[in-house]
């Protein structure tokens, strides 16, 4: 659910060319220690070397395969919202009421799984939440940190994201708001942001879509979900109400 890191381009880093040579010739050099000792010490032992190189590699490109087919079917689900919506009248939307029930949703970067949440928010709690606030962080290394010009970029991509929910509300006559906060700890931002956020709003919810796959295997319990279950534990040790929202994928 968080939006992707903003990560310069490569060959934009200082002494690209340098590190780039270095990891060749430490690839050369292990390749080499590798060769020499399958060679030497192959039947006495050698081979379990082949065994578990050969099936770190295999996970490895089970792993990517798996987050290759999960982008691609929320790709696919993000697409049907990715049209903009069409101008609303002129009228504003109405003002925000602090003392008024909010649903807070935790936004990332496919708009298919943020809409779920909201969508469902409506659905469950029908005229209930009058104010809605969509949070959203951007996970940043350090060098991201060095040009506040690629930050400015990353906060117009991500605001592009937020109007879309906040104009969804405005055509329903629902107060809304959003926050951008960036970090390189997303779960951390995410459940600071969102702390802050609901000890403005007394009478808030919390919500944040959580994926949940048809065919489940050990890849799926342990590459996906754990940062939402992260962040609604933090906000419960502090007393805050966090609900997690089902979205099956495949």
């Amino acid at each position: 659910m968080r939006f992707s890191a903003g990560s310069r381009n490569r060959k934009d880093a200082p002494n690209w060319l340098l590190r780039l040579a270095l990891s060749a010739m430490g690839f050369t050099l292990s390749a080499s220690v590798l060769a020499v000792t399958l060679y030497e010490k192959f039947a006495a032992g050698g081979w379990l070397t082949v065994v578990i190189t050969s099936s770190v590699i295999a996970l490895c490109f089970l792993i990517r395969r798996h987050y290759s087919e999960t982008r691609e079917q929320l790709a696919k689900a993000d697409a049907l919202f990715f049209t903009p919506l069409a101008a609303t009248a002129a009228q504003e939307a109405p003002a925000i009421d602090h003392e008024q029930p909010t649903a807070i949703v935790l936004v990332g970067k496919h708009r298919r799984a943020s809409m779920h949440a909201l969508l469902w928010v409506q659905r469950l709690f029908p005229g209930h939440f009058k104010n809605f606030a969509f949070l959203a962080v951007d996970e940043v290394d350090a060098q991201s940190y060095e040009g506040q010009e690629q930050l400015h970029r990353l906060r117009q991509t991500i605001e592009a994201s937020l109007r879309y929910y906040a104009e969804s509300c405005k055509r329903h006559d629902l107060a809304t708001e959003y926050r951008v906060a960036f970090g390189t700890d997303p779960v951390a931002e995410f459940a600071a942001l969102a702390e802050q956020v609901m000890n403005e709003y007394p009478n808030s919810v919390c919500f944040a879509s959580k994926l949940v796959f048809a065919k489940v295997n050990f890849l799926t319990a342990w590459l996906h979900n754990q940062t939402p279950l992260e962040i609604q534990q933090r906000l419960h040790l502090t007393g805050k109400h966090m609900v997690l929202l089902p979205m099956t994928v495949g």
